[in-house]
């Protein structure tokens, strides 16, 4: 079921992070980050994995990330349907659809492979062109 939300065509704050202190904000298609001052990481949008809450579903308000509980996150980027953030200490963690290896998780003999996949697929698709 859809359920039309309203939008906003001038400024509104989000009375969520009203008591945080944002140091930095990102946004992509359907998603949104945002990091604190203490490091924390909140997020919020169309789910899809985006969100790095663990499941699929929307969150229509800013969530607290959980799992990166206790990490300070220092930077934050969103891609059109993944996610990254980086650490204090210099690591990095991503999550979201990793259908083209922007995500960084693969091992390279499973890269080669899903490669090679897409060239025996795309050799069938011009084939029966």
């Amino acid at each position: 079921m859809f359920v039309a939300l309203p939008s906003y065509s001038q400024p509104k704050q989000i009375a969520l992070l009203s008591k945080e202190i944002v140091t930095k904000c990102t946004a992509a298609y359907g998603h949104t980050l945002c990091i604190t001052a203490t490091g924390a990481l909140y997020s919020w949008g169309s789910g899809h994995g985006l969100l790095g809450l663990s499941d699929a579903r929307p969150r229509l308000t800013p969530t607290a990330v959980e799992l990166l509980k206790g990490v300070e996150i220092i930077d934050i980027a969103c891609g059109y349907d993944h996610s990254l953030a980086l650490n204090s200490v210099g690591n990095v963690y991503s999550w979201g659809n990793g259908g083209y290896g922007q995500l960084g998780q693969v091992s390279k003999e499973a890269t080669r492979a899903a490669l090679r996949e897409r060239v025996a697929l795309n050799e069938c698709h011009t084939d029966a062109a």
